[in-house]
C-alpha cells in the first residue's frame, strides 16, 4: 500500500494516507514510512472503535490484502458512498466489488496497477466533487439474505447426502 501511495502522491502530493488499525506490521510500516519520506502524508491511527469516522470522510477507501474472507470493510465503504479499490485476491472483492460504480480491483500486489487505480478515483471525485458516490444496494449482505443463502444451501448439501447414503434409496 504505501509503495502506491508513494506513487500517487508524485500526482496528489497533497492527498493524505490514513491507515486504521493494528498489527504485528507497525514497525515495517513505520520504516517504509520513513524510507520513502511519507512522514508527513501518511498517519497511523492504531487501533478505534469507530472506523467509520475515518472512512466516511475518505476520497477512496483502499485494501491491498493477499487474502480476504467476507471483505466486511470492503462493504462497510461502499454502504457509507466511499469508493472501493481493492486488490483482486481470493475469495470476496471480486463478489462485492462487481461493477466499476461500486469500486475498481487490481491484480493481487501489482503496485502499479494499484496507484492507477486510486489516482482514477481521486480523479473522478475531483470531477464530481464532494458528493459520495450512490451507495449500491447492499441488501444483498443483510442478515435475512445471508440466512436464507445458508438455509438454501444446507438443504441442498443434506438431500445430495441423503440421496447419496439412504439405504432405501433407488441406487440400491
Amino acid at each position: 500500500m504505501l509503495h502506491a501511495y508513494d506513487l500517487v502522491r508524485q500526482d496528489f502530493p497533497n492527498s493524505k494516507l490514513v491507515i486504521v488499525g493494528e498489527g504485528k506490521q507497525k514497525t515495517k510500516i513505520e520504516e517504509i514510512i520513513t524510507e520513502l519520506d511519507l512522514k508527513e502524508n501518511v498517519f497511523l491511527t492504531g487501533y478505534t472503535d469507530n472506523p467509520f469516522a475515518y472512512m466516511n470522510k475518505s476520497s477512496v477507501f483502499v485494501s491491498t490484502s493477499k487474502r480476504e474472507g467476507f471483505g466486511k470493510t470492503l462493504a462497510e465503504a461502499m454502504y457509507l458512498g466511499v469508493p472501493v479499490i481493492s486488490s483482486d485476491c481470493p475469495v470476496t472483492p471480486r463478489e462485492i466489488v462487481s461493477n466499476q460504480a461500486e469500486g475498481q480491483l487490481f491484480p493481487t500486489g501489482d503496485i502499479e496497477a494499484a496507484a492507477a487505480c486510486i489516482k482514477s478515483a481521486l480523479l473522478t471525485e475531483k470531477e464530481r466533487g464532494a458528493s459520495k458516490v450512490s451507495v449500491p444496494d447492499m441488501v444483498k449482505y443483510g442478515a435475512e439474505a445471508t440466512t436464507q443463502k445458508l438455509l438454501a444451501l444446507c438443504q441442498q448439501t443434506m438431500q445430495q447426502d441423503f440421496l447419496q447414503y439412504a439405504p432405501f434409496s433407488k441406487q440400491h
